[in-house]
């Protein structure tokens, strides 16, 4: 979970929080987007870059128009790049429609078994 900075305050990004943003420019390759109220110190909002591949699907958003975007990467401070995703988060409500626990691993899935213990895929002593 994480982000959804709210107000007007300014809090920090952290990966994989959901955020309002605005769509600044459309490429062939992704969408820019602009983080409102996240990260910023009064300065200009920082930015990130939506695939392709990250679109509702396969929809490209509206330039200028409001959305919610979840960030994928790691949030280096003082900026730098950031991938965002908008298929990741509900565009009416801002939900995580893909929950990741602490450890980054996909919540939705059920963990593994252990493998087996090295000695049992050896073949028998002879």
């Amino acid at each position: 979970g994480g982000g959804a900075a709210a107000g007007g305050r300014s809090a920090p990004l952290v990966r994989h929080g959901i955020y309002r943003g605005t769509v600044r420019k459309i490429m062939d390759f992704g969408a820019f987007i602009a983080l409102e109220g996240a990260g910023s110190d009064g300065g200009q909002a920082p930015e990130g870059l939506c695939h392709v591949s990250h679109y509702v699907d396969q929809t490209p958003p509206s330039r200028n128009g409001s959305v919610f975007v979840k960030v994928l990467t790691e949030v280096a401070r003082g900026g730098g790049r950031m991938s965002l995703s908008l298929r990741e988060c509900d565009q009416t409500t801002g939900a995580d429609l893909t929950p990741r626990r602490a450890d980054g691993s996909d919540a939705r899935k059920r963990p593994r078994a252990d493998p087996p213990a090295h000695d049992a895929m050896l073949p028998p002593a002879t």
